[in-house]
């Protein structure tokens, strides 16, 4: 079973790519998500789920996981230029820290 690491997965496009992988019911999802305990409470019942914040989300991952692919759909959807600094900020980091994990995809 493959895992994928989705970011941004509690927007409406990672919320959809996580619900259509887990309907698959093939792959694991860790979910990356600045909204964390809401998107908890809607997908508690996948046993193949496994949801992170945004702000610790490397250090809760755990050291024995292997991350097959990465899809980032994070990125804020606001017009103030310090809120979309901070996404790309966030961006930036997030795929340096993939690229750590050695996640080729």
């Amino acid at each position: 079973m493959k895992t994928i690491l989705i970011s941004g997965a509690g927007g409406f496009l990672g919320g959809e790519i996580v619900r259509q992988l887990l309907r698959e019911n093939e792959f694991k999802v860790i979910a990356v998500s600045s909204k964390k305990e809401l998107f908890i409470n809607e997908k508690k019942d996948s046993t193949n789920l496994k949801v992170l914040h945004n702000d610790n989300w490397k250090s809760d991952l755990g050291s024995d996981l292997k991350i097959d692919a990465f899809v980032n759909c994070a990125f804020p959807r606001t017009s103030d230029p310090q809120e979309l600094a901070k996404g790309l900020i966030f961006t930036e980091n997030i795929i340096k820290d993939v690229l750590s994990l050695n996640v080729k995809k």
